[in-house]
């Protein structure tokens, strides 16, 4: 990594397998962390993940940008030995496997702080290290449907899951601030220490919106419409949807006005944003009337002279288009890792001297053993070709 990375210099042993850990490793990478991705011989499990190209799989290439790639046997004494001896020359371990899994092999925080105290030691789960959950097996959509998360998603007449898996990115992205925390900590005390996120927690922390609206006994599952203002919902245009939200008095007023709708501009049914809230049926046909009369581009041309968010209701498809998604890079070609050519997610943390940056697709399995093994541990090719032949790496 370039010399304005964040985070060059440190070592992070990523042993983590699909989403949530491998995104918080990313997340690390982009920043400038050498990121080496522990697998076993056979792979981990997002590997053998379709949609593939090329026989690799985009979400395993996607969740693993900028990493090295090792194998190794952990359930082999002499795999053990090795992580340990890796251990001692890194920063962090990350790794997200059911709470104990770790502590069964051997290779847990205490034996780990043992060749290393200043390690931090960052574990995700789905319920996280202690309490009656913990040993639970544990995905995104479970977490959705037992947190109350998916209680809140869809219309009023039917729940639905959240499609992107928000639990295992959102546990991703906290566990990444929680180690940038931990080396700031380390850094004044020479101090590592262990990280517990669950994905069970991440999923209360995102409902701090619909608790408040719980406790006050406002409706949880609205569909595209805001439970305290209104109009903000999902409006025909001549041309396509768009996504409005009018949610202050004097738009609501200047609405009226460039619509041609004066005549409601008194009326106690409109009067605060609470109140249209409450008359939502009746502001939504008012806005709709006079949508279905325009294009998308009228629309959001006079709306946003008024200060209303809004703006056309895309596809998936239309972002690799979308010349605001090409500026901001959040759609990068590499052309090196396991998918070369072929557009990736990039960086979204965008920082003035030391941004995020994505310079490679997940790597082919294995790709780094030889220099990961002999640069790091002073390995020969023979005694690394020993350790391929018995199984260890």
């Amino acid at each position: 990594m370039s010399k304005s990375s964040a985070l060059e210099g440190i070592r992070v042993i990523d042993h983590t397998h699909v989403i949530a850990g491998s995104y918080c490793g990313r997340l690390l990478a982009e920043m400038g962390a050498e990121v080496i991705k522990v697998e076993p011989p056979a792979g981990e499990l997002f590997r053998h993940q379709g949609p593939k190209i090329d026989g690799e799989s985009l979400l395993f290439s996607f969740l693993n940008v900028n990493k090295k790639s090792i194998t190794l046997n952990l359930k082999h004494e002499t795999g053990k030995k090795m992580l340990f001896d890796l251990v001692k020359k890194s920063d962090i371990f990350l790794e997200n496997y059911k709470p104990g899994t770790m502590e069964k092999l051997g290779v847990g925080y205490e034996e780990q702080r043992k060749v290393n105290p200043s390690i931090i030691y960052a574990s995700i789960s789905g319920f996280g290290q202690y309490g009656p959950y913990k040993d639970y097996p544990a995905f995104d959509y479970l977490i959705q449907s037992m947190t109350g998360l998916r209680e809140v998603n869809g219309f009023p007449d039917r729940p639905v899951r959240i499609g992107p898996a928000v639990t295992d990115f959102g546990s991703g992205m906290l566990a990444a601030y929680a180690i940038t925390s931990a080396l700031i900590y380390r850094q004044r005390t020479g101090k590592g220490q262990k990280i517990d996120i669950s994905m069970y927690d991440t999923a209360v922390v995102f409902l701090m919106e619909h608790l408040a609206y719980y406790i006050g006994s406002l409706p949880l599952r609205v569909g595209d419409r805001f439970q305290l203002s209104a109009p903000a919902n999902t409006y025909p245009a001549k041309d396509g949807e768009l996504y409005i939200s009018i949610f202050t008095d004097k738009m609501w007023q200047d609405f009226l006005q460039l619509s041609g709708q004066e005549d409601f501009s008194n009326d106690p049914r409109f009067s605060t944003p609470w109140q249209r809230a409450l008359n939502v049926d009746v502001v939504d046909d008012l806005v709709s009337k006079w949508t279905m009369s325009r294009t998308v581009s009228e629309i959001v041309n006079q709306l946003t002279k008024i200060g209303a968010v809004c703006g056309l209701v895309k596809s998936i498809g239309d972002l690799f288009s979308d010349p605001h998604i090409a500026a901001r890079k959040m759609l990068v070609k590499v052309t090196n890792g396991g998918v070369g050519n072929t557009e990736i997610p990039g960086s979204p943390i965008k920082m003035s001297l030391t941004p995020g940056c994505v310079k490679s697709a997940g790597p082919s399995i294995a790709k780094d053993n030889e220099d990961v093994y002999m640069k790091i541990l002073g390995l020969s090719k023979d005694e690394i070709a020993s350790l391929r032949n018995n199984g260890v790496i």
